[in-house]
């Protein structure tokens, strides 16, 4: 199980792992309880050329399938909105 957070869009995409539990002979079907803490930062964010995300992740081994629940991580609950910058009409 891992926290990680990854950025999409019109960038070159990053991803960060921020913290990883390991679980010893896993079965079928089981659930096991888990908890993370967050980070102060980054937050979750959404522009015109990017947006990061935050993800919980369960991978299994050696097959590396992998299920993903994404989540936003913000004081609000909901992701910062950026604005593009403005000088002279053009977007920077």
């Amino acid at each position: 199980m891992r926290l990680c957070w990854f950025t999409g869009g019109e960038v070159i995409p990053e991803a960060t792992l921020v913290e990883c539990i390991t679980f010893r002979h896993p079965k079928l079907a089981e659930t096991r309880p888990f908890r993370f803490r967050l980070p102060q930062s980054p937050y979750s964010f959404q522009g015109t050329f990017t947006t990061l995300l935050w993800a919980v992740e369960l991978v299994l081994l050696p097959s590396q399938q992998c299920v993903r629940a994404l989540f936003t991580m913000s004081p609000t609950g909901q992701p910062l909105l950026l604005q593009p910058l403005y000088a002279d009409g053009l977007a920077l």
